[in-house]
């Protein structure tokens, strides 16, 4: 418990989320598949802890918290139950309108694509999958940052399409706006030179700090 009750706190966060998106949706009962509460917030979840899982690799490599990586994974799978939930949802609301030609739109193709590489990616998050694969895990495992751009533009493309859209709301356009400068920031402090800058940066930080060694 001492040594995992980060990830259980994840994970009763995520369980928590997913208990009260269900609720709220009971209380506003939109009957319209494309303003459907649990569509649009099991979607904005998804691509929350989705960043969530990308940011706990600079904070190892960055700030020293090795504790973070242990979150990757638990962070990671909860962007894919939530992306798993918006897709049924949405599923259910193009079979009650009988209305198969929806997943022709764009929107639905990136989807499916992003929620296929979060599918391969939870389907092989376990150790038995790493060392079977050997190198290919880490190839299939760094298309994590393909789907978050993907999710971002399925997130735009999808509102675009939407009714909200033509009332002039433009709040998730925003907050998805948001999530995608913060995504582009974290592919960036993956990059070498600036991973190497921002260490020297803190290294140097920590030398300042270190008290004075007396002479003798």
């Amino acid at each position: 418990m001492r040594a995992s009750w980060r990830q259980i706190l994840v994970s009763g966060f995520g369980g928590l989320v997913l208990v009260v998106v269900v609720l709220q949706s009971r209380d506003i009962g939109l009957a319209n598949m494309y303003g459907d509460y649990i569509v649009e917030h099991s979607g904005l979840w998804a691509i929350r802890f989705l960043l969530i899982s990308l940011l706990m690799t600079p904070l190892n490599t960055l700030l020293g918290w090795r504790w973070a990586i242990g979150l990757r994974k638990t962070a990671g799978l909860w962007a894919f139950g939530f992306a798993l939930l918006h897709f049924v949802r949405y599923l259910s609301g193009v079979i009650k309108v009988i209305d198969l030609q929806l997943f022709r739109q764009d929107y639905v193709v990136l989807g499916l694509v992003a929620l296929g590489i979060l599918t391969a990616m939870a389907l092989t998050s376990h150790r038995f999958a790493m060392k079977r694969m050997g190198k290919r895990w880490k190839q299939l495992h760094r298309l994590v940052y393909a789907a978050g751009i993907v999710m971002m533009v399925h997130a735009l493309v999808a509102y675009a399409n939407t009714k909200r859209a033509f009332m002039g709301d433009q709040r998730v356009t925003v907050e998805v706006l948001i999530y995608l400068a913060a995504l582009v920031v974290l592919l960036m402090v993956r990059v070498r030179f600036i991973r190497e800058a921002v260490g020297q940066i803190r290294g140097q930080l920590k030398m300042g700090d270190a008290p004075a060694t007396p002479h003798s």
